[in-house]
């Protein structure tokens, strides 16, 4: 287990503003370091984004970004959801609502405002959620066996999110094999679930992949595909702000 330094337990002490001040009077690689820290391992993100963005036209900044550290945390820090909201209740392909959020994450909506449809409220609703999501570097789905094992597939859709306004996104209607069922959740949804929906392959640019895998024991069938905006939090479009202002390659 690596132990701290002293220089590193005192720098996770200090608010970005302070770390920002310290950046203008002394050349500390271990700030860059920390504010990559920042970026990559919590939602605090957010505030190093709009530190960056306020003070865009201070050198301090600008030593900041050119940095290889830094800049690999701006990108890396950045969560995002592909989402399908869908009736469960029978085999049709018939969609609620497809989203693709980037930045902090968005409340999912349906035709009657915001909400995340889950087994709690499924009931009322009808409506379920199934989504492809990362918030931790590494690609996971809600239900269904594995994301797709690629190791470049998080970093390939964080910079086609960031660059792209839509998204091509592929739902894949998923039935139980003969003699099998569905169940999603420890308490079975109360209608019986007879499908499962989910975002099956992405393209946005030149950027194309499949999201998931999946067993053996599902069937695949009638994948459909939709053109989806790409919604951005804040602060993305200022990541986009200095991207363009520094001329960023990333």
């Amino acid at each position: 287990m690596n132990v701290p330094t002293l220089t590193e337990t005192i720098l996770k002490s200090l608010s970005i503003q302070q770390l920002y001040e310290l950046s203008k009077v002394r050349n500390i690689s271990a700030v860059e370091d920390e504010i990559a820290r920042r970026l990559l391992f919590s939602d605090r993100y957010i505030e190093v984004i709009n530190l960056l963005y306020d003070k865009r036209n201070e050198p301090s900044v600008k030593q900041w970004l050119e940095s290889n550290t830094v800049q690999q945390g701006l990108l890396g820090a950045i969560p995002w959801k592909i989402g399908v909201i869908y009736d469960y209740r029978d085999q049709s392909y018939r969609i609620n609502r497809i989203e693709v959020i980037f930045g902090k994450p968005i409340p999912y909506t349906s035709a009657k405002g915001y909400f995340k449809p889950t087994w709690l409220n499924s009931s009322q609703t009808n409506l379920v959620l199934r989504e492809v999501i990362n918030r931790t570097g590494h690609p996971i789905n809600n239900v269904i066996s594995i994301v797709t094992n690629d190791p470049n597939l998080d970093q390939g859709i964080r910079n086609a999110l960031l660059n792209g306004n839509t998204a091509e996104i592929t739902i894949c209607n998923f039935l139980p094999a003969p003699g099998t069922s569905i169940k999603s959740y420890s308490n079975p949804l109360p209608q019986g679930e007879q499908k499962q929906m989910y975002p099956c392959y992405i393209k946005v640019g030149n950027f194309e992949h499949k999201l998931i895998d999946y067993p053996g024991n599902i069937i695949a069938y009638n994948p459909q595909t939709f053109n989806v905006p790409i919604v951005k939090s804040p602060e993305i479009e200022k990541l986009l702000q200095l991207k363009l202002f520094y001329n960023l390659n990333f």
